[in-house]
């Protein structure tokens, strides 16, 4: 797999043959110099293969050859922000905005699925779910893993990545996911907000999503994690929101007679009496706590999209379906009216990508392959 555009790694050449042949000649030189004589000489040793030189795939379609320095993404204030240092053949050391990058390919790291063009045959069918748990095992740390899919739309040859996400994470997490998305022109993504020129939400609306917001805000300062929206650069002016407002999400539930688990009275009163009974303070400042803590919510990640699916039918198809088949009709706007060869991006929750990856096909957009980033450390 070539390392993706977010990671870089340091690859060192062998040097094992020159040095095993430089100290086989100076124990040549001692044992000549003590009056001795080899009985024979010693067999040369093959040279080791030179590295291939690193590439910079700009999205103009340049190609830069020579040494990448350093890919860096940190968007913290006064951090450095999200560029690539590249020491190109002919033009010398550069400094890239990230933006400007499509790929990046090191030296012999075999290829990835964020490689400039893919060329294998396709990766078998897109997985059932794109969320993973792996529990941790004696020293090695578990993770919470969601996944990146690579689609290809041959009428108008562009490639989408459908990428999933979690809303609050390890900060690496969206480090990696901001490589992934800068590397694309249009990312369209999931936020569900007012309508331009409509009135702020209703202290009612509110109190439907109060609830889950606190337990979400409680749960990130308990276990160390990052928002989405503060871990990740929403000002992007190659981003676009591809989501209902607001105003229509709460139109369409109300249509369909379905309620949100928060709108029960009951369902309130209890999630207030667990944010109360539960010490997440103190969680947050012991290890082990937060730790166990941190697994049994990973675990339970990793199963949410099938649990929804299968236990609150009404719910899902509100909440997932009717809100894919807007982002969708984005996204036909988008192959319909822009540039071919594109790189796109569809980003959303991670329970929204299996109905995604079924109305992509049928849409005539070809799997290629997918991988997965880790999300939550768990030790």
């Amino acid at each position: 797999m070539i390392d993706r555009p977010f990671a870089l790694r340091s690859v060192v050449g062998s040097v094992l043959g020159s040095v095993v042949l430089r100290l086989a000649g100076l124990a040549g030189l001692a044992f000549a110099a003590a009056g001795g004589s080899s009985a024979a000489p010693a067999a040369p040793q093959p040279a080791t293969a030179p590295r291939s030189e690193d590439r910079v795939v700009l999205k103009s379609g340049r190609e830069l050859v020579g040494e990448l320095l350093e890919a860096r993404v940190d968007l913290r204030p006064g951090a450095g922000g999200h560029h690539v240092r590249f020491r190109d053949r002919e033009r010398g050391e550069l400094e890239l905005p990230r933006t400007l990058v499509r790929s990046l390919v090191v030296g012999d790291a075999p290829p990835d699925l964020f490689r400039p063009l893919w060329l294998d045959e396709p990766d078998g069918a897109p997985p059932k779910s794109w969320t993973r748990f792996t529990a941790p095992r004696g020293d090695a740390p578990g993770a919470l893993e969601i996944g990146v899919g690579r689609f290809f739309h041959a009428p108008t040859r562009t490639t989408l990545f459908l990428v999933g996400a979690v809303h609050i994470a390890d900060r690496s997490y969206y480090d990696a996911l901001q490589d992934v998305l800068d590397s694309c022109d249009v990312v369209l993504f999931e936020g569900v907000g007012p309508k331009a020129g409509d009135a702020p939400p209703s202290d009612e609306q509110i109190a439907r999503m109060d609830a889950l917001f606190e337990l979400q805000l409680r749960l990130n300062a308990a276990l160390g994690l990052t928002f989405q929206k503060d871990g990740l650069d929403y000002q992007r002016r190659f981003w676009r929101n591809a989501d209902v407002d607001f105003g229509s999400l709460t139109g369409e539930l109300d249509a369909r007679g379905v309620a949100l688990p928060t709108d029960s009275p009951l369902v309130q009163g209890l999630l207030k009496m667990v944010l109360g009974g539960l010490d997440l303070a103190q969680a947050g400042v012991d290890p082990r706590m937060r730790a166990m803590l941190k697994r049994q919510v990973a675990a339970a990640l990793a199963m949410a999209d099938s649990m929804m699916a299968l236990q609150m039918k009404g719910l899902s198809e509100v909440l997932l379906d009717w809100r894919n088949d807007a982002a969708l009709r984005v996204l036909d706007e988008e192959l319909a009216e822009g540039a071919a060869g594109r790189w796109l991006a569809l980003f959303y929750g991670a329970a929204h990508l299996p109905d995604f990856a079924t109305k992509l096909a049928a849409r005539g957009f070809e799997f290629e392959g997918a991988t997965y980033l880790p999300a939550w450390r768990v030790d």
